[in-house]
């Protein structure tokens, strides 16, 4: 009887560790899941008349052709199903020609080039092709011209249609295998006075060729070599009747902007400057910007071509805006700020309008209406929303988006309708990104249709998992809008409060019981928080990395090296490393201790700065040392590769005397994937290697391919590796017998993506993969037999797609989808339920 109450206890014990490495929810909360229908920078295509025509996804994967006459009512899907644009390519729309829209789309049959009738009907296939090879077309002289794969699927061809499948061919510039459009930037055609240009290479040579569309007339206008000369090619803007383009250190010439009018003495060389960056058209001259920051006017002659004096010498960059009457809006930016500008094309009728915000990327999508110019700007208060001006009065035309939430977003155009009204890409806390109308009233911008079917499962997408003081920080995506998340791994201890700032967060943190964050766009700054709102402050102004160190962080900010606990009062320099250092020093810590190196030094702190000091090694270094991990109480660090030897492994105690070369080593690019308290491992050009500080210690133990993540569990390292279709995880106690893979798992055709892999008592945790089940939580314990999934948290064979395992004390954390909850918050390691003492037997 006691044997079999022992095995009870046993098995109740196995059990119960069973159920303690079980996947659990933590809470699901208030979150919003949206879809957009103008995913992926969508463009808007066209407008014909009244009538805008344009692709929007109804789904993750099904993106449809739609019409719209300016109201939500007269917005309607044309294809359904069959005849949708292809998903795999952002941009088919070809062009109109006789009142057929021709674009690359999709129907039961596969991929191709289809025409649609504006009038009504079905798409009709023109030509199978896939539509990834499309680019631009143009119509000329009442034929649609544009450039594809031959019907062979080799090199790229020009083609012409009229919109019909029989009047749908190519024409043969180069006969043979190979075709006159071979590389990308060449797959273009422009059309200036009355003729069309493109650069290529065809029976006439190569370089740049006019042609009406045949190739008995088809010219070389401007012979380039194959390679020095077309690889040299970069900007190409059509200007009036004639073409501008940027030769970049091809074998004929020096960087130059060209002309062509058409003919051989209508093209030359025009200005020898790096650059051409069209701002806009004024007064029948283009402004444009070379690569020194200098603002540049033609008219497309070398006479006519002259550096202004618009904000000169004032190291600035500008990009375009809009043309209204005699007057080009444009912005002007620096590192602290960006500008909002009208100028008449001199600097005396160049003035300043309003800072602006973008929020992002240069602001290329402004649009006129009108005698307005409507732009993005975020002005603090409600996030990136649609401005307008004159020139004089400046306002914010409607707040799309409530509070100060993002809705205008960088690198979204808009189609301007000749009603006045303009169709362009906002965003919804509830609906995503979806077309709305503006005719430039706060009354008259609005919601034009909601296209895409939304996802009810409403989670909260919990991201940027960082741990410290034994909880979890996150941030999470709720209905109301963004908000600072903690959690202590139950259900009551895991809270998220709302922000009243849409922060776009680039880089986190956490220590010392604080979760820290840097804004990866205007106004950059780094933050802190307890978790709640009031709790949440601004420590430094500027671009910021922060590394988590003692009890706060260390970050590089106005040529320093500082250090904050999360308060103003304890935010502290360490180290000034002015003036301006080439690129910003890079900081490593490694326990109680943090190394920094610059592109001249090497430095150890403690955080303070009488505890900074440099590290001097007694042997000179011959190249950049840098990269440091840490085994034990010892520091290993790599030297890269330099003119007589290769890469070098350093290992040192902290002092400059302690810090030495332990082995030379060979080929490129030595990387550290993991240390355990004696042994560092490191790979070098498909190799792993270990070390234990010795040169005799430091040896090679298996080939391996592109590591990923790692974790210690006892005295090895558990580590994984990714190949473009398979995920291998490995164990290594540093010998070469011991260093196995516990399982190579093949993806199929799924996308392999590197995650973060965490350990908790006797097991790793990883995401995983296999063919029934999709990407999922999975464990190992070391061993080839305890390396499996863990559970199947969206059922069958769509994935839950565990991301960001952090391990946090007893528990690991992970943010993973579920078909009823969305992507939510999930742990492993709940506490076991209370057992029964066992009383009468000791």
């Amino acid at each position: 009887m006691t044997r079999a109450l022992a095995l009870l206890l046993t098995l109740l014990v196995a059990l119960a560790a069973v159920a303690d490495d079980q996947p659990y929810l933590v809470r699901d909360l208030p979150g919003v899941t949206v879809s957009d229908s103008m995913a992926f920078f969508q463009p808007f295509w066209t407008t014909l008349g009244n009538t805008s025509w344009f692709a929007a996804f109804v789904d993750s994967q099904t993106m449809e052709l739609f019409r719209s006459d300016g109201t939500t009512p007269g917005t309607v899907r044309v294809t359904n199903g069959v005849g949708s644009p292809d998903r795999d390519y952002a941009g088919p729309f070809l062009g109109t020609i006789h009142g057929k829209l021709v674009y690359g789309g999709r129907d039961a049959g596969g991929v191709g080039l289809f025409a649609l009738d504006t009038a009504g009907g079905e798409p009709v296939l023109l030509m199978r092709v896939p539509t990834q090879h499309l680019t631009n077309g143009v119509v000329y002289h009442g034929t649609l011209y544009f450039t594809a794969r031959k019907t062979d699927g080799s090199e790229h061809e020009l083609w012409r249609t009229d919109g019909t499948p029989a009047g749908t061919e190519m024409i043969d510039l180069l006969p043979g295998e190979q075709g006159t459009f071979h590389l990308s930037h060449e797959w273009r055609l422009f059309i200036a006075g009355d003729w069309m240009f493109f650069f290529g290479t065809t029976s006439r040579g190569a370089g740049l060729h006019r042609t009406d569309g045949t190739l008995a007339n088809t010219t070389l206008v401007l012979p380039l070599s194959p390679n020095g000369g077309l690889a040299g090619l970069r900007t190409i803007v059509v200007h009036g009747d004639r073409l501008l383009f940027y030769l970049s250190r091809s074998d004929e010439t020096q960087d130059s902007i060209w002309t062509s009018d058409g003919t051989a003495a209508g093209t030359s060389s025009i200005v020898l400057i790096p650059g051409l960056d069209s701002i806009g058209t004024l007064g029948g001259n283009l402004f444009f910007l070379n690569e020194r920051r200098q603002i540049w006017v033609t008219d497309g002659t070398k006479a006519g071509t002259r550096e202004t004096d618009i904000l000169a010498a004032q190291n600035l960059s500008f990009h375009g805006g809009g043309v209204v009457g005699n007057q080009l809006y444009f912005f002007a930016s620096s590192f602290q700020k960006e500008t909002l500008y009208v100028t008449g094309g001199t600097a005396a009728t160049t003035q300043a309008i309003m800072d602006v915000k973008h929020t992002g990327a240069e602001g290329r999508d402004g649009f006129v209406i009108g005698d307005q110019f409507y732009f993005r700007n975020d002005d603090g208060i409600h996030g990136s929303e649609l401005w307008a001006t004159d020139g004089t009065n400046t306002r914010m035309v409607s707040d799309i988006n409530p509070g100060y939430r993002n809705a205008i977003e960088a690198s979204r155009p808009a189609a301007v309708r000749p009603d006045g009204t303009a169709i362009f890409v906002a965003k919804g806390i509830d609906t995503g990104r979806e077309p709305w109308i503006t005719d430039g009233t706060t009354a008259g911008t609005r919601l034009l249709a909601n296209l895409a079917a939304e996802d009810p499962r409403h989670g909260s997408s919990p991201h940027f998992l960082q741990t410290s003081g034994g909880k979890l920080f996150f941030i999470a995506t709720l209905t109301g809008g963004q908000a600072l998340g903690v959690s202590d791994g139950t259900e009551a201890g895991t809270t998220a409060n709302l922000t009243d700032v849409n922060w776009a967060i680039g880089e986190t943190a956490a220590a010392g019981d604080r979760y820290f964050f840097a804004t990866s766009v205007a106004p950059f700054g780094l933050y802190a928080t307890d978790g709640t709102v009031a709790g949440t402050n601004g420590i430094f102004e500027g671009r910021i990395t922060p590394r988590p160190f003692r009890n706060g962080v260390l970050f590089f900010g106005d040529e320093a090296i500082r250090f904050t606990d999360g308060t103003l009062a304890g935010t502290r320099m360490v180290r000034h490393f002015g003036p301006p250092q080439p690129f910003a020093p890079s900081i490593v810590p490694t326990g109680d201790v943090a190394w920094i190196f610059t592109t001249e030094s090497i430095w150890k702190t403690d955080g303070t700065e009488a505890g900074t000091v440099e590290i001097v090694p007694s042997e000179p270094r011959k190249a950049y040392l840098g990269g440091v991990i840490r085994a034990g109480s010892t520091f290993y660090l790599f030297e890269s590769r330099s003119s007589d030897s290769g890469p070098r492994l350093w290992r040192s105690d902290g002092t400059s005397a302690g810090t030495r070369v332990v082995k030379t080593l060979s080929f490129e690019s030595p990387r550290f994937i993991g240390a355990t308290d004696h042994l560092v491992f490191f790979v070098i050009n498909g190799t792993l290697y270990r070390s234990d500080g010795t040169d005799a210690g430091t040896i090679a133990l298996n080939t391996v391919t592109i590591p990923c993540s790692s974790a210690v569990l006892g005295d090895a390292l558990i580590f994984t590796t990714t190949t473009s279709n398979a995920l291998t995880v490995w164990r290594s106690d540093g010998s070469v017998s011991g260093t196995t893979k516990l399982a190579t798992i093949n993806v199929g055709n799924s996308l392999v993506f590197c995650s973060a892999i965490a350990a908790r008592r006797h097991a790793v945790y990883f995401s995983g993969w296999d063919a029934a089940h999709g990407f999922e939580p999975w464990v190992t314990d070391g061993t080839v037999a305890g390396t499996k999934m863990l559970a199947d948290l969206y059922p069958g064979q769509t994935s839950s797609l565990p991301f960001e395992l952090t391990s946090v004390g007893s528990r690991v954390f992970f943010s993973a989808d579920s078909p009823t909850t969305g992507r939510e918050l999930w742990a492993i390691g709940t506490e076991a339920a209370p057992r029964r003492r066992a009383v009468g037997f000791h």
